[in-house]
């Protein structure tokens, strides 16, 4: 293990925390690619209970600061935010996790050096313990700028506006449309994995052409991690 580990004493200082068992520190850190780890599972098992403690933890950090001035709702949307893939993935840049992850994808390699530079050349914002103050930065920013989804935006502007149901096009393809009945019947699609994701792509494309042409500024790279 000690061969596998090496340097990740590093991440330990980082995160202000020792590992009892280090082969948690391992677990979370290897992709099921690397099949160099014979000592433990890779990082799926850990996925939902991780997910489970992350959302309880920032939760009621937000409750706590906020001091009742958010709304459930908000609190909510605030929290999926912060735990969303793409938050997590700049916060680890910007902590430099990313260089411990063990894995032996060259695809997945490739997409994760493109996204590394693309947050290092936008310099992207994004936004217990442990998680709160490795990501105290961004959930300050969450609660200073108090956002809204890209899909209630888009309602304030349009309350007609109304999305297709999900489209299976291809392997890994959904797409989601959005039509404007007030802005001459426009409509915008996005494609992803996720039906989710492809439906707030189709809100977020939306709202930059609307924002275009009534001449407001959209800082689209620096918040898109904003889900």
């Amino acid at each position: 293990m000690e061969s596998l580990l090496d340097g990740y004493e590093q991440i330990e200082k980082k995160l202000n925390y020792t590992f009892r068992d280090k082969s948690f520190m391992l677990q979370a850190f290897s992709h099921e690619s690397f099949t160099a780890n014979d000592i433990c599972p890779n990082y799926d098992s850990l996925d939902f209970v991780g997910d489970g403690i992350i959302n309880y933890l920032l939760c009621r950090h937000l409750f706590r600061e906020a001091g009742g001035q958010f709304s459930a709702n908000e609190i909510e949307f605030f929290t999926n935010t912060l735990k969303s893939n793409c938050c997590f993935a700049t916060v680890s840049i910007r902590h430099g996790i990313h260089n411990f992850f063990r894995l032996m994808d060259t695809k997945l390699n490739g997409s994760l050096a493109s996204f590394v530079k693309f947050v290092q050349k936008n310099q992207c914002q994004p936004i217990n313990d442990v998680m709160i103050n490795i990501m105290r930065r961004d959930i300050e920013f969450i609660c200073e700028t108090r956002p809204k989804s890209a899909i209630a935006e888009l309602s304030g502007m349009d309350h007609e506006a109304y999305f297709s149901k999900p489209e299976t096009i291809g392997p890994g393809k959904i797409m989601v449309q959005v039509i404007l009945p007030n802005y001459e019947n426009q409509t915008f699609s996005s494609i992803s994995r996720d039906p989710n994701l492809a439906k707030w792509g189709a809100a977020k494309s939306a709202l930059l052409q609307l924002k275009k042409q009534f001449n407001e500024y959209v800082p689209y790279k620096s918040n898109e991690f904003i889900k």
